[in-house]
């Protein structure tokens, strides 16, 4: 259902779909908070919400129910609060994208657990303090976007010791425009 002009709330009877193992609501005009029942589908293996209008906090228990999920794409949003430091729960997520939202706070040092990840795309949000030195641990990560947060400090050097590591997007850090070529 991606790419319509469907609005309004997301219906909560939507995680009544309990096999449903995609769920592609991408380029609507959706508003209001993701209803907590799709945190509940755990059959679910893909997730993409991107550029809608939802606002809201993430539960912090978002990953308990989703054991199977790989792709979480929750981009141009208007999702707020603290990034869930529970994704690591969802141990078999291989992409993962929270940015263009207005999260705050750090980076969860406990998402250096999803070994599993190959992309983290967390730029463009209201994120302050240093990159956690547990980012270094995702020898399978190939994107890193960390663009327009406001990270203090330096880069951790364990990042550049990612051997699968090809996409690296300009990372803004206290009005420091590093550029970095992998």
């Amino acid at each position: 259902m991606q790419r319509n002009s469907l609005q309004g709330k997301i219906p909560p009877e939507i995680g009544n779909l309990r096999y449903l193992t995609m769920l592609d609501l991408q380029g609507n005009r959706f508003t209001g908070s993701i209803p907590p029942s799709i945190f509940n589908m755990t059959s679910l293996r893909q997730l993409a919400i991107i550029r809608n209008r939802l606002t809201g906090k993430l539960p912090v228990d978002i990953c308990n129910n989703l054991p199977n999920l790989e792709v979480l794409f929750l981009s141009s949003n208007i999702l707020d609060g603290l990034i869930p430091p529970n994704l690591e729960k969802c141990s078999k997520l291989k992409n993962l994208t929270l940015s263009g939202n207005q999260f705050t706070g750090t980076i969860p040092r406990k998402l250096g657990n999803l070994t599993m990840l190959t992309m983290l795309h967390l730029g463009e949000n209201l994120l302050e303090g240093e990159i956690p030195v547990e980012i270094g641990n995702l020898q399978n990560l190939q994107l890193l976007g960390l663009k327009a947060t406001n990270l203090s400090g330096s880069i951790p050097a364990n990042i550049f010791n990612i051997s699968a590591l090809k996409i690296l997007p300009y990372m803004e850090i206290r009005y420091q425009v590093v550029y970095l070529q992998i």
